[in-house]
């Protein structure tokens, strides 16, 4: 039985053309969560994530799926300043980048909005990073989130590694040379521990990063290029099985058809869950 439910919307404030949904499908014990830029055509589908059901998440108003959205303000899908900007004092994740040159007024506006306690420090020349207090073990049980990863499939040796970090302040994160990675290019598949830690501390779901360790960082980013490189890996196939009018693509399961030597893909409704 398939089952679908929109977790999440989000319409932008700065720029037009910009409406963000999060999907959850849940079929049988495999579960698919679908970003969706709902504008963009033709599904606007920005990345999906599949995993088993295993019964059991991290519950924090710390993690979101919609954080995927908004990685940083220069690096992420949906530039949305004000996000990013206040994500940390709203309470939407541990830790965040901003892009703001210090003499701007506006940085001057972001200072007076930390709480006792939060820092800001410099990380680049426009660059900058806002924590919380404390450290992860402050927010996140280690111990839960090590299970979790386990019964996600996750085979990682050294968790100690990942409990040193747990431990580390988190303004340490904004220093390569305390933390050993930068948090802008912690995401090495190959490097489970600043991934998994990385994660955290910009509010990603675990399921997210289990999928993309599981994949080797092969989730897809699908939107307007996705489906070009899609249709064109279905026309190669259809060149050599010419006489197959279905093609169904190995890494995303988006179907694809062949009618009167037109290849298009199958209809939202089926192929795309929603």
């Amino acid at each position: 039985m398939k089952t679908i439910e929109q977790l999440c919307e989000y319409h932008d404030r700065l720029y037009n053309g910009f409406m963000y949904r999060v999907y959850k499908v849940q079929e049988d014990d495999t579960i698919t969560v679908i970003l969706q830029n709902v504008y963009e055509s033709p599904y606007g589908i920005k990345s999906f994530f599949r995993y088993d059901d295993i019964g059991e998440e991290l519950k924090s108003e710390l993690i979101s799926w919609y954080n995927l959205f908004f990685c940083s303000n220069q690096c992420g899908s949906a530039p949305d300043y004000d996000y990013m900007n206040q994500a940390v004092q709203n309470n939407q994740k541990t830790t965040a980048t901003v892009y703001l040159e210090t003499s701007d007024s506006k940085y001057k506006d972001l200072i007076s909005t930390l709480p006792d306690g939060f820092q800001i420090v410099e990380i680049a020349t426009t660059e900058q990073y806002i924590c919380r207090r404390g450290s992860l073990s402050d927010y996140f049980c280690f111990d839960q989130v090590k299970r979790i990863y386990g019964l996600l499939g996750v085979s990682y040796h050294d968790w100690d590694r990942v409990h040193e970090l747990f431990s580390m302040p988190l303004i340490d994160f904004a220093d390569k040379g305390k933390c050993c990675f930068s948090i802008d290019n912690g995401f090495d598949p190959s490097n489970y521990a600043p991934y998994i830690v990385t994660g955290l501390l910009l509010g990603y779901p675990l399921e997210s990063t289990a999928a993309s360790l599981i994949n080797n960082n092969n989730h897809e980013v699908l939107g307007h290029t996705g489906h070009q490189q899609i249709l064109k890996e279905a026309e190669e196939y259809f060149n050599v099985h010419d006489d197959y009018t279905t093609y169904v693509h190995q890494r995303t399961g988006v179907k694809c058809l062949k009618h009167n030597d037109r290849i298009f893909i199958d209809g939202q409704q089926e192929s795309l869950y929603f």
